[in-house]
């Protein structure tokens, strides 16, 4: 998944428009991998706020271990961190966009 990253990466700066790239132009992004066993969940977190867990005893935010959001690779290193969650039946992963977390007021959430 790291490798995914780094890929989606390069592809934003190649279609970026400008031949030096575009200071503005980054996206947050969360990678989630489901292995075949169903046992796990992994994440790459690409600045993007972290997903929330829902379980039958409560809500939790699971931790990851965020890195530059795509688009922005060149201010540090591109590698991200693959965080790894057990995921046990009947849990839900709850994913938002952070235009939600990030509206500064209710005219500019609903569009």
């Amino acid at each position: 998944m790291s490798r995914l990253a780094e890929r989606l990466e390069l592809s934003i700066a190649r279609n970026s428009g400008c031949p030096d790239g575009d200071e503005e132009l980054f996206v947050t992004a969360l990678l989630l991998e489901f292995p075949p066993d169903g046992g796990s969940l992994r994440i790459v977190d690409r600045g993007h706020p972290s997903p929330l867990m829902l379980t039958p005893h409560g809500t939790q935010r699971l931790h990851t271990s965020p890195g530059l959001p795509l688009g922005l690779g060149e201010l540090g290193p591109m590698r991200a961190e693959v965080t790894t969650h057990p995921l046990r039946t009947g849990e839900v992963i709850l994913l938002y966009t952070d235009g939600v977390s990030e509206a500064r007021n209710v005219a500019s959430s609903i569009r």
